[in-house]
């Protein structure tokens, strides 16, 4: 009996196990599943590239001319940048400016593209001939809404010429009436407003395929002297720098502002190196305003930094100091130096790889993001 029994039970068993083959594979819930780790776009990149192209890589340039011709070609192949920065004397036609930006977007790897930069900011500070934008100072007069959709049309402007980054919107509050050197540039005198409308420019921008920057950090508009030509110091200390100058930029690194520009000026309270150089400073904008995207220099080449620095001590300084990309506005010799200083601070064990790493991966992640 036992065994006709166990017999019995096997029969049932092999049905079972039968009837649970015929049928159609079921699904596990989302939690049970195994997910298969994807490549690292980016890592695979960057592990591909060489330390000069990783240090050009950082580095944005101006050029002369309207053409691509035998001697950029012959630049690139060497010190492949990773982007430009596009002046008037860049501009002769729209399409010849067209083909230009085409041409030279075709220097970078498709994986890697060129950061095709720009000063747009409307009013005086303007590129582009044809259309022109208000200044910052007149959008301060209209809605929100209306300076988002400026926004959007500068965007529109920008792309139709292939560029896909804009040094704008300025974020300094225009505190001392005496300053030259913002003016009109800045939206105004309350670090609210300023907040405001610096987030509606930037998002329009952003929803038309451009990436934005804010500048310039930590706040040019209390300032006086013209860094262009010699360093500005800004008097003020931590608290105060808080409870003002900062404030637009802690609202544009919540609204998700991706770059972020350093000004050249010193906040004696806190360093007494500008803050382009200030390891200090950019502590603050990444650890206290909490800033995780791009940060990049105003022009390494301006007179605040030249008329008291070497050319070495400015560019490793700066890089050591936390800056992501370093813009070079000018100098050809000067442009490839700092390629040259930079690899020897590699070799010298001052900067290190992962250093290199962590700046490429976050250009390529705001690539990844916006375009």
């Amino acid at each position: 009996m036992r065994k006709r029994f166990g017999c019995l039970l096997m029969i049932v068993l092999i049905m079972l196990i039968a009837g649970c083959s015929e049928r159609p594979h079921e699904e596990l819930p989302p939690e049970l599943e195994v997910v298969e780790d994807k490549p690292d776009r980016i890592e695979e990149t960057i592990a591909n590239m060489s330390l000069r192209q990783k240090i050009a890589g950082l580095i944005i340039i101006g050029l002369e001319g309207t053409s691509v011709n035998t001697r950029i070609k012959q630049m690139w192949a060497e010190y492949p940048f990773g982007g430009v920065i596009l002046y008037e004397r860049n501009y002769i036609r729209d399409d010849w400016l067209k083909d230009f930006i085409s041409e030279l977007s075709d220097l970078s790897k498709p994986e890697y593209p060129l950061l095709i930069c720009i000063d747009e900011e409307g009013g005086a500070i303007t590129r582009l001939p044809g259309e022109t934008f208000p200044a910052a100072a007149e959008l301060a007069l209209m809605s929100e809404e209306e300076a988002y959709h400026v926004g959007q049309a500068m965007a529109k402007k920008l792309t139709d010429f292939g560029i896909n980054v804009n040094f704008a919107p300025v974020l300094d509050v225009n505190i001392d009436p005496r300053n030259s050197i913002i003016g009109s540039r800045s939206f105004g005198n309350d670090p609210d407003l300023v907040s405001a409308y610096g987030i509606a420019l930037f998002k329009g921008m952003e929803s038309g395929g451009v990436v934005p920057v804010g500048k310039h950090f930590p706040g040019h508009g209390s300032t006086l002297a013209d860094s262009h030509v010699e360093l500005p110091v800004l008097e003020k200390n931590r608290d105060e720098l808080f409870a003002f100058e900062l404030i637009p930029f802690m609202k544009a690194v919540e609204a998700g502002i991706p770059m972020i520009m350093t000004a050249h000026i010193v906040v004696n309270g806190i360093d007494d190196k500008p803050t382009t150089m200030s390891k200090t400073m950019i502590d603050i904008l990444r650890n206290d305003l909490g800033f995780e995207g791009v940060i990049i220099t105003d022009d390494l080449e301006m007179g605040a930094l030249t008329e008291n620095y070497s050319w070495k001590e400015i560019v490793v300084e700066t890089f050591m100091a936390g800056a992501d990309l370093l813009l070079i506005g000018h100098d050809y010799d000067l442009q490839v130096e700092a390629v040259d200083i930079l690899e020897e601070a590699f070799e010298a064990g001052l900067i290190s790889d992962e250093r290199l790493k962590s700046s490429l991966r976050r250009v390529m992640e705001m690539q990844d993001e916006s375009f």
